[in-house]
């Protein structure tokens, strides 16, 4: 089963979907990947695989990371953000602190 963090729609998260050869679930926020395993019994003994979207927020990422390990014994975990993101990412966050607008 893979589970991939990011937007359904995104062409990158499509390319991964058209490449996995059983399920695979999308989901935008932990919260939603939260709700894909309260939902799905099956994932507790299944082989999971944890990517992500090259965009998908850090801060999430690491939220979603978190839950997996905690309900999932049997899985792998690939961080496909892109680091150049994460910079500027962060540098939004800290330019939101001191202006207006960005």
């Amino acid at each position: 089963i893979v589970l991939i963090a990011g937007d359904e729609k995104h062409p990158e998260v499509c390319g991964f979907r058209s490449h996995c050869k059983g399920r695979s679930f999308v989901f935008a926020n932990a919260d939603e990947l939260s709700k894909i395993l309260e939902n799905n019994d099956y994932f507790a003994n299944a082989e999971i695989i944890l990517l992500a979207q090259t965009t998908f927020s850090v801060k999430e990422w690491k939220k979603s990371e978190k839950i997996i390990k905690k309900l999932c014994t049997n899985q792998k975990t690939f961080d496909t953000i892109c680091r150049a993101t994460q910079d500027r990412q962060q540098e939004a966050i800290e330019l939101s602190k001191e202006c207006d607008r960005i």
